[in-house]
């Protein structure tokens, strides 16, 4: 599955287990939210509840557009694949449906494109009508930022301007945040993109860190890392699912 690492399926399952027993399990502050999980019947133990919401999971780039590029010459496109891999295997292991937008280095442009920037053009839409298209669905985006200055790093969260959209990005930040990096003190933005203004679901875009800091890309292409970024991302997805589902049914 992850041609790089070589990290089989039953290890992340492995690992899976020990991160979000460590999340649910021993916390991770006072404040820390425990929707995942609900105490069973019998009050003895927890059980996940089941969550008729999917979450689509779309690795940016890919195939012809490879985003933004390390020092080392190492593709964004890889980065988000990788992360968007390990984040699917986390959600299907606490029982939520999910949809990929892409599998493996591939782009989703239509046919006819022939120019690079068409190609890009409808990839980008294409992504969109395709998480447009699951029902009841919520759709979060993995990428990679890069800036000139080197010294920048942390990840943040973008958002169309849809109410829901604002809220699930602020979500996603402030998790992050608690449970990544506490330094970070970037705040969540709404962002004019084709993905996010053509999408009709809730949705949020996660710049998970910096490529032009070296540092930082040093943890993005760790497979440690990686493991429990996509943990993170799952328990925050599982989270506002739960949240939201809670709130329409007051």
């Amino acid at each position: 599955m992850f041609r790089n690492r070589r990290v089989s399926a039953a290890v992340l399952c492995a690992m899976a287990i020990v991160a979000l027993m460590g999340y649910f399990v021993s916390g991770i502050g006072a404040d820390a939210p425990y929707y995942a999980v609900s105490a069973g019947e019998s009050g003895g133990g927890y059980a996940l509840r089941k969550q008729p919401a999917t979450v689509v999971i779309d690795a940016g780039h890919g195939g012809v557009d490879g985003g933004a590029s390390a020092p080392s010459g190492r593709l964004e496109s890889a980065y988000n694949l990788e992360i968007a891999l390990r984040t699917e295997l986390f959600l299907r292991f606490l029982g939520m449906p999910t949809v990929m937008t892409r599998t493996d280095d591939t782009s989703l442009h239509d046919p006819d494109a022939l120019t690079l920037r068409a190609k890009k053009q409808t990839d980008l839409r294409n992504r969109a009508a395709l998480a447009n298209s699951v029902p009841n669905a919520v759709m979060l985006s993995i990428h990679q930022n890069k800036f000139t200055d080197s010294r920048y790093y942390g990840a943040q969260v973008f958002s169309n301007k849809r109410p829901e959209s604002v809220a699930l990005a602020k979500h996603i930040q402030d998790s992050l945040r608690l449970r990544i990096d506490p330094e970070n003190r970037r705040e969540p933005k709404t962002l004019d993109v084709i993905l996010l203004s053509e999408t009709d679901i809730p949705g949020a875009l996660v710049e998970c860190g910096f490529l032009s800091n070296a540092a930082e890309e040093a943890k993005l292409r760790d497979a440690e890392y990686q493991t429990k970024l996509a943990a993170v991302l799952s328990i925050t997805m599982t989270e506002w699912v739960i949240m939201t589902e809670n709130e329409t049914k007051q």
